[in-house]
């Protein structure tokens, strides 16, 4: 199998997102092959000719172009909903402070 284009890295990334997604958790490689609903065009040899090479740098590069698809999946907030204010430090302090 020749090696993907920029485009077709894209796609297939994205409907490997949606597949784990859909299935709810993260299955292995192996299980992801064996799998009878998995994603058209997912030959043994995609790893190599996508050049990601293994099912973790795969996974890697949905986490990160999607975030929101591995969010469905590991049921987490995304990173960019979740914003905590931090506490500022010197705050307890000037509480405390007694004015004169």
């Amino acid at each position: 199998m020749p090696q993907l284009t920029r485009q077709q890295r894209g796609h297939f990334v994205r409907k490997v997102g949606m597949y784990i997604a859909e299935l709810g958790r993260v299955p292995t490689f192996n299980e992801a092959l064996r799998d009878r609903n998995r994603p058209d065009k997912f030959p043994k040899n995609i790893l190599q000719a996508g050049g990601w090479g293994t099912w973790k740098v795969l996974l890697n590069q949905v986490q990160s172009a999607h975030p929101e698809l591995w969010a469905m999946t590991n049921k987490v907030k995304p990173k960019a909903e979740v914003k905590e204010e931090k506490a500022d430090p010197l705050e307890s302090l000037r509480a405390s402070k007694v004015e004169k």
